[in-house]
């Protein structure tokens, strides 16, 4: 993995065949850079045809570091069928993409004229409706932190009071789902079990739902293509 910097630029060039100790190497030199405050970092993917979601899931970890710590998280170089991908996951908002330095030295010009670039609309958020007695629940943003899960956990509690047990979570607008946050969906969907009742999700993007057949959930948590299939094997 080939690293270098420019000005105040940080440059992560990955390799063509992302194994899985690449992604220890990646975390640790993002930690690292992040940690000197004075960088902002660049993954450069002409090397790259293919992330993994745990790839991905330590780049959208530290996307926000950086965006905490006020520094930018770029993305260089990435080909048709990346760029694809991020967008399927809802991702090409969040991350900024530049096709060369060239770019991406314009846009930090820009910025550095017109002052700190404004926060990103990232945050993860829900709405919650009602249909046919099911309660669903539409997701958007980046579920990537069991916290995340209690701004909408009191909402589910309440429905639980009301002895309303049939779930469904669209998932159309979610770019990413963290696995401890899988882990709590699992551990509800056993709790609706006991009750007769039972939770399914619907709209996955293919990297959410490359990342619960990667976990061996597939066949716990039930994924359909639209919320109306959703609602035929509820029975409603």
């Amino acid at each position: 993995m080939k690293t270098y910097k420019k000005g105040n630029f940080f440059f992560v060039e990955l390799p063509e065949d992302l194994l899985e100790e690449y992604d220890e190497e990646l975390e640790k030199i993002l930690k690292n850079t992040v940690n000197l405050n004075k960088y902002n970092i660049v993954i450069d993917l002409k090397n790259t045809s293919y992330l993994s979601s745990f790839t991905l899931r330590i780049l959208i970890k530290y996307h926000k570091t950086y965006q905490n710590a006020g520094r930018s998280f770029s993305f260089l170089h990435l080909d048709d069928e990346l760029k694809k991908f991020l967008e399927a996951a809802h991702l090409t908002s969040i991350f900024k993409i530049f096709s060369s330095e060239d770019d991406l030295f314009k846009y930090a010009d820009g910025l550095s004229d017109a002052g700190a670039e404004p926060d990103s609309d990232e945050g993860f958020s829900f709405d919650i409706k009602e249909r046919n007695g099911i309660t669903i629940i539409n997701f958007s943003g980046l579920l990537e932190d069991v916290a995340d899960m209690k701004k909408f956990e009191e909402a589910v509690v309440n429905r639980l009071k009301l002895k309303q047990y049939f779930f469904i979570f669209n998932l159309e607008h979610l770019g990413f789902i963290d696995s401890l946050c899988i882990g709590r969906f699992v551990k509800l969907n056993r709790f609706l079990i006991t009750r007769n009742g039972k939770l399914v999700f619907c709209n996955a993007s293919e990297m959410v739902r490359d990342f619960f057949n990667v976990l061996g959930l597939d066949n716990i948590l039930q994924i359909f293509p639209t919320e109306d299939e959703a609602m035929k094997i509820l029975g409603k």
